[in-house]
């Protein structure tokens, strides 16, 4: 089970500040959740952990070895990554863009094999798309497009999957639909790390909750413990209350 540990991480772009020794853990075979308002460093935080960005100082452990240590490939492997946008301009039919997944276990001019295009297959059955397998990705919709992503990182076989604000720009039935095979993909073992702006698609589908506001992490921990009515009005800056319905609890922002 994948873990990380962020240990006095300090990075800015082009000299502009976004986290200034910042720690935190996130712990493995967990459903995490990195949960703040737009511009809190949500995403730069994802980026650093999948050595996309470098840290300007302070270190990252991945499974308690320095992240920097870690080759391109070897990366690649083990963590899958869902931007929140991306819009492929040749018109790919799902399950060759699905095949791109597999490109960290192919060499320069290896091809596929039937190994490759079994994993493809699998994923497509597991994430009920087997039916989307022939479909044109550019005449799909932005709720499908978002599916297709997540199931080719999935192909890549990762220990993480990280995914950026997987939600957004989603009607009602694709969110759920979203939010329904994230907590599914706690069955598997491995370590999801996602971010969303609204506390309560983190109390639906996380374990462990990090609240990140102006580029440092408020608090960390349980989503009982995190989503107090203090730390939410901190953070989003609006009048909120609890609701509890039966053993579960809701966030409503109100007047």
């Amino acid at each position: 089970m994948s873990s990380f540990s962020v240990n006095e991480v300090s990075f800015a772009y082009n000299g502009v500040k976004v986290f200034e020794e910042v720690s935190l853990k996130i712990p493995g075979g967990k459903v995490t959740a990195f949960l703040g308002a737009n511009g809190s460093g949500k995403t730069t935080m994802q980026k650093l952990l999948l050595g996309l960005l470098k840290p300007d100082t302070g270190s990252i452990l991945f499974d308690d070895k320095p992240l920097s240590e870690y080759g391109i490939r070897e990366l690649s492997k083990s963590m899958g990554w869902v931007p929140q946008v991306e819009e492929p301009s040749f018109p790919y039919k799902v399950q060759e863009y699905l095949m791109l997944g597999r490109a960290p276990y192919l060499g320069f001019l290896d091809l596929p094999d039937s190994r490759d295009t079994e994993i493809v297959e699998h994923v497509l059955e597991r994430l009920k798309m087997t039916g989307l397998a022939e479909r044109e990705i550019t005449r799909m919709s932005g709720g499908e497009k978002r599916m297709v992503l997540i199931a080719r990182a999935l192909v890549q076989e990762p220990s993480v999957l990280l995914l950026d604000e997987p939600t957004s720009h989603l009607d009602l039935g694709n969110k759920a639909s979203i939010l329904e095979l994230i907590a599914g993909l706690r069955e598997t073992g491995d370590t999801i790390i996602f971010s969303t702006h609204d506390p309560n698609e983190a109390i639906q589908v996380a374990d462990h909750i990090i609240l990140f506001h102006g580029g440092e992490v408020l608090v960390s921990g349980l989503p009982c413990d995190v989503l107090s009515v203090e730390n939410l009005k901190r953070v989003y800056g609006a009048n909120l209350r609890l609701l509890h319905i039966e053993d579960r609890f809701f966030i409503d922002f109100g007047p």
